[in-house]
């Protein structure tokens, strides 16, 4: 012991004495002096009572004597934890080596508070414990709080902190997370070379790692071999050919060797990788699990399937006794086994293997969701999809006829389909609820933070911003996962859903059509092949009927629903032959002579309608389920992918493009199958009254900042909004007409112009009906053919969402305001930002709330993910508890959409259903003529939009027929007519 730590552990000794009959100053200096609390303490104070003894100080001895006991008491049950939980790890007695490593961590905590090496030492064992026993998202924070006190602690380059990165680049890329895991891998090498010069164990493991990731996780096989090289010799310089480490590295090159067609080469390491770690761990071991399964998959992919299932087989066995069957690799063996047995011919054994796989996800998926940010729900999701892909590889290859397979892989994809929308909807529903009202402050930093994220995606300009930016979203996520352990409604264990109970909530006469997109695997040449769509086929009341039909190639697919969104926009210019863009953004040359016989160029046919993509396009999706649909008169359709940018009502149902099938059906949307069990969720609010905000002031000038606000306003500032006099985004202001009529049907006063904030929507006053009129906005991280007026105009701000990896946050609705926050010019505190993002809207409590209407360009699309649906606003408004919602697939033209929804809502107040409301507008714009439209003043607002003058020389022409005017709008979620309205009855 140096001199001067001995001096130190004396003055605190010191300090000690004369406070040891006073207890909270006692405990005050204990957490000053925490880092002193140690075996050595202890020595030194055996000598200090010794001298005590000695000097005749009998009672400030036997105090200090009691102290020491109990301090030597407490490190020694410390110590006694930890090397049980070792030593229980080093058996593969998970369960109880976690328990042991909780009491040391608390234990640690309790003398050592958060500022200690060995409470960092014990965070770090405890996640690696849960880490090896498949708890990877419960794992991950002890790991970072392990290596940010470590960060703490020590100054620039130290061992510890070199071994937390290694940890949580293996957590990491445990979880998927690749790109994320290498940096901590690089790191974690360029630090242990540094602190160790020449060969070293540590140096051989973050080779051995970085090796392992480049080629097993990214295919960079070329760049891997030397870091896989390396280590091994390394390895077998510092330990020889009988070690865990050696026969790691064997395995990995081994690996590599397969991956680049080195089969002999692969079988020798794998092989002799096994032996090895049979030779050195006498009882079953994940290690040696794990060699069985790939030298099973090796001798597979050689065609030696007997002896592959042998392997497979074996290693299955023993990860079910050291796991208990619900850890990550037990699932990993599963889906490989269940691909050898149908490549072996063994199709019922296959399909037992696959479901069973698919019964431990779920164990697994509860336990994720419970520790889990909204950001890893979707990433382990995207992780267990090969599964269920699998699982629907067989089935649609081998068991297509056999309806009671049929049916239990339809119960497997309503258990899958949406699942992260519905754990985020059933959380949002337990916390407005106000089931966990001690959760409220935890809740309000929560969306501190996602405001301060909001800010920061917009506002950074620097590598500090961005710095920044990062560091908000990683204490955003840290934080939802806090949330999450304490709302057990996240694991989504009381919702049951099955075909059973989804027939019995589909309305009589419907059908439920519940689209799927999957990747294909290739069982013959045992590879994932292209993706398909396939349609499960529900009819009410029926749960034994369930159809499965294959549609066709995804990529095929989704060039005709491409080339249908076009149509959507495009009329045909009969006196140029071009099929020319509503918005006027270039024409699209094609083949009229098929649609242009006897027609003529007159004013009026230059609205034709160009259905060959949409006929096209039905006769992919649609004709092959017909026959099916017979006795249906009601079609509930829960799209994905590609296919959420459908509008099936204007899909024609003949060459004419007479008939749509909107004619035959009613058609409404939702989510996921899962969706229809929406309406069992009862709010013990009462709902407020509509609200109706459209025609926002775009532009706030000084007339509307308040006197508060104004002196924050510099000289410059005003000047250049006196300058701004023309605005950058047009007004709406035909919505305001909208708004206005609406308001006087539900007798309330609409928000308009400068009143037209979004403050009207986050006071946690949850309307019963909210109408919104305004621009859209959805900017894609990939090019959108359909632009709406927000994304043409040049807001700089703005335009930095394309940056956001969040789509929630680029997917907005404009409100007062929103051109003073793009251009930074000042706003007045109640008007917000000015816009309200998709990820402020699923922050609402909307759970009150029985129709929010969004009238606004492409308010229904945004990111597109397999299984999860749309990731924007109609996400946001479905998870924050809007039972219905109506919005728009492609920007629309302004007064012909307010004419349709006043129809829309005259409906609903005579008690029409929802859907059935909507597509009766749409109808009503769709054969309105040029007569009628001059009979009412909106009609000849219409007229002049269209046309710049009102003069017709036909006035039967149904001007609006094609879909560009009225196929845009869906009604997604409950169908079912509203019986009160505004706290006023209403006939139904």
């Amino acid at each position: 012991m140096d001199k001067a730590k001995f001096e130190q552990y004396c003055h605190l000794i010191s300090k000690l004495l004369n406070a040891f009959d006073k207890e909270a100053l006692i405990t005050t200096l204990l957490r000053e002096n925490c880092l002193l609390i140690d075996a050595g303490l202890v020595e030194v104070m055996k000598i200090v009572e010794q001298q005590l003894i000695e000097e005749g100080s009998t009672k400030a001895a036997k105090w200090l004597q009691n102290f020491r006991q109990k301090l030597e008491q407490t490190l020694n049950t410390f110590r006694q934890h930890n090397q049980r939980s070792v030593e229980l790890y080093n058996q593969c007695r998970y369960a109880e080596a976690i328990d042991s490593a909780k009491q040391a961590l608390d234990i640690a905590r309790s003398i050592w508070l958060n500022n200690h090496p060995d409470v960092a030492t014990s965070l770090s064992n405890l996640g690696r414990l849960l880490e090896a026993r498949g708890k990877l998202a419960e794992a991950e924070p002890y790991y970072r709080d392990a290596l940010e006190m470590r960060k703490r602690l020590f100054e620039g380059d130290h061992l510890d902190i070199a071994i937390s990165l290694t940890n949580l680049g293996l957590l990491l890329e445990a979880q998927g997370k690749i790109t994320e895991a290498e940096p901590y891998y690089r790191d974690a090498l360029t630090m242990y070379r540094k602190l160790f010069k020449g060969d070293h164990p540590y140096v051989a493991l973050s080779l051995n790692n970085l090796g392992y990731l480049l080629f097993k996780a990214q295919g960079r096989l070329a760049e891997a071999q030397p870091y896989l090289d390396d280590a091994l010799m390394m390895r077998k310089r510092l330990f020889g050919d009988n070690h865990p480490d050696v026969a790691t590295s064997l395995n990995n090159l081994g690996g590599l060797l397969q991956a680049q067609g080195k089969l002999a080469e692969a079988e020798s390491c794998y092989r002799d990788a096994l032996e090895m770690k049979k030779r050195l761990f006498e009882s079953d071991h994940p290690d040696v699990a794990l060699s069985l399964n790939n030298l099973g998959l090796l001798l597979q992919a050689q065609g030696k399937l007997a002896e592959a299932r042998h392997y497979l087989g074996d290693a299955l066995a023993m990860y079910k006794k050291l796991f208990d069957g619900d850890h990550p690799d037990v699932n990993i063996i599963l889906n490989n086994l269940g691909v050898l047995l149908v490549i072996s011919g063994r199709y019922p054994e296959a399909l037992k293997t696959f479901q069973e796989a698919v019964a431990v996800e779920n164990k697994i998926t509860r336990r994720v969701f419970a520790l889990s940010s909204e950001a890893d729900r979707l990433q382990y999701l995207q992780q267990i999809r090969t599964t269920t892909e699998a699982l629907l590889s067989l089935v649609v290859t081998y068991f297509n006829d056999n309806l009671e397979i049929v049916q239990a892989v339809f119960d497997v994809v309503l258990q899958r389909k949406g699942l992260s929308a519905a754990a985020v909807t059933a959380f949002n529903a337990a916390i407005y609820e106000e089931r966990y009202q001690h959760l409220t402050e935890k809740l309000q930093q929560w969306r501190s933070l996602c405001e301060q994220i909001t800010h920061w995606t917009f506002n950074q300009s620097t590598a500090k911003d961005r710095e920044r930016l990062q560091q908000l979203q990683q204490q955003t996520d840290r934080l939802e996962r806090e949330l999450a352990s304490q709302v057990p409604e996240i694991q989504l264990q009381d919702q049951t859903i099955d075909r059973q109970i989804l027939a019995q909530r589909l309305p009589v006469g419907s059908v439920l059509l519940e689209f799927v997109r999957f990747n294909l695997y290739d069982f013959d040449n045992n590879q994932w092949g292209s993706s398909r769509y396939l349609v499960f086929i529900l009819p009410a009341r029926q749960p034994e009927q369930v159809t499965m039909k294959v549609l066709g190639e995804a990529d095929e697919i989704e060039e005709l629903i491409q080339r249908y969104r076009l149509s959507a926009i495009t009329y045909v210019n009969t006196a140029e032959g071009k099929l020319v863009r509503f918005d006027g953004n270039g024409t699209l040359e094609f083949d009229f002579d098929a649609i242009l016989e006897n027609s003529s160029s007159t004013t009026i046919s230059q609205y034709r309608y160009y259905p060959n993509a949409a006929i096209q396009l039905r006769q992919a999706i649609f004709d092959p389920i017909c026959q099916y649909l017979a006795n249906s008169q009601q079609l509930l359709i829960s799209p994905d992918a590609g296919l959420s940018l459908v509008s099936f009502q204007f899909l024609p149902l003949d060459k004419s493009a007479e008939e749509l099938l909107v004619d035959r059906y009613s058609i409404s949307y939702i989510s996921a199958g899962r969706d229809l069990l929406r309406s069992t969720v009862a709010t013990n609010r009462p709902p407020f009254p509509p609200t109706i905000i459209a025609d926002p002031k775009f532009l706030l000038g000084k007339s509307n900042i308040t006197a508060s606000n104004r002196e924050a306003v510099t000289i410059q500032e005003l000047q250049v909004m006196s300058l701004l006099d023309k605005e950058d985004l047009n007004r709406a202001e035909t919505t305001g007409l909208l708004a206005k009529t609406v308001a006087d049907l539900l007798k309330v006063e609409p928000h308009l112009q400068e009143d037209a904030l979004t403050t009207y929507l986050t006071h946690n006053q949850c309307p019963n009906i909210l109408l919104i009129g305004t621009h859209g906005f959805y900017s894609s991280q990939t090019e959108e053919p359909l632009p709406s007026p927000l994304q043409t105009a040049s807001f700089d701000r703005l335009a930095r969402s394309r940056q956001a990896p969040n789509p929630m946050m680029r997917s907005a609705l404009a409100f007062a305001g929103a051109i003073n926050w793009c251009k930074n010019l000042p706003l007045p505190p109640e008007a917000g930002k000015g816009f309200l993002f998709a990820q402020d809207v699923a922050l609402l409590d909307l759970w009150a709330n029985e129709l929010s209407v969004v009238c606004a360009c492409n308010s229904a699309i945004g990111d597109i993910s397999i299984g999860e649906g749309v990731f924007g606003l109609r996400r946001a408004f479905a998870v924050a508890g809007a039972k219905t919602l109506v919005m728009s697939l492609w920007s629309v033209p302004e007064k012909a959409s307010v004419l349709l929804m006043e129809r829309f809502f005259n409906n609903i107040k005579n008690g029409m259903g929802r859907s059935a409301a909507l597509q009766e507008a749409q109808n009503y714009i769709r054969y309105i003529t040029v007569r009628e439209l001059r009979e009412l003043p909106l009609g000849l607002e219409v007229l002049k939009e269209l046309t710049g003058n009102s003069n017709f020389g036909d006035e039967d022409v149904q001007l609006l027929s094609h879909p560009f005017f009225w196929g845009a709008w869906i009604c997604q979620g409950e169908t079912e007519p509203m019986t009160v309205f505004s706290g006023y009855q209403i006939s139904s």
